[in-house]
């Protein structure tokens, strides 16, 4: 940020001051937070949901992170999307070796395919591979469904769209949101079953991963 545009930004705060996304209450230090909200990077493993495949994640969707992310992916927060976009590209450079083929798994906003627009080359990544047959998003009946339940739908629902994939050394699949990884696994399913990659050479990336609360609950 420029002196200037660091001044102009604590003018309007002395005038107009924000309050933290998170909490409220305090007046925010940087970004969308006050000190005590502000959220941390980091990059882990996501515990074995689906041990047939390595997957791979951000952050965690909970606290502080959760509203950043839902005011970048649902709201379209310029800063909140900038903070994402930057956090992304720094993990997925790491993966990016030049060996690896991206796919971008369908998505109702456009939130995801702008994200990893921005973080990998064109020649290596793929927005066209999958497709959505029926809706899979946007509804609060999908993400209480039991394990059952949650895997009929999305194998009802992402089917492989065709076409011939580049040679590779690893195929990443990438979304936004990973629970207990069923859309991932399936669409890695897809991708063997339809293009003949050996299954180790595949690897699931998500900018974030809920925590599934309601495990058990079915509908």
């Amino acid at each position: 940020m420029t002196a200037l545009r660091r001044f102009g930004r604590d003018l309007l705060q002395g005038f107009f001051p924000e309050l933290c996304l998170y909490c409220g209450e305090k007046i925010v230090d940087r970004d969308f937070f006050c000190t005590a909200c502000a959220p941390r990077s980091g990059f882990d493993v996501i515990p074995a949901e689906n041990p047939k495949y390595r997957q791979h994640y951000t952050f965690v969707y909970e606290g502080p992170l959760q509203t950043l992310f839902q005011a970048a992916k649902f709201s379209g927060r310029r800063r909140a999307r900038r903070f994402f976009t930057e956090a992304a590209a720094r993990d997925l450079d790491n993966l990016n070796d030049g060996k690896s083929v991206f796919l971008a798994l369908p998505s109702r906003s456009d939130f995801l395919r702008t994200l990893l627009k921005k973080s990998l080359p064109a020649t290596r990544l793929i927005s066209d591979a999958f497709q959505v047959k029926r809706s899979l998003f946007g509804t609060k009946a999908n993400k209480l469904l039991g394990e059952a339940g949650r895997y009929r739908r999305i194998h009802e629902s992402l089917l492989w769209a065709g076409g011939a994939l580049p040679e590779a050394e690893r195929y990443i699949l990438c979304d936004d949101v990973s629970t207990t990884g069923a859309t991932l696994g399936h669409a890695a399913h897809l991708l063997a079953k339809n293009s003949g990659v050996d299954e180790t050479r595949i690897l699931l990336w998500s900018l974030m991963y809920r925590p599934r609360l309601l495990k058990d609950f079915a509908v």
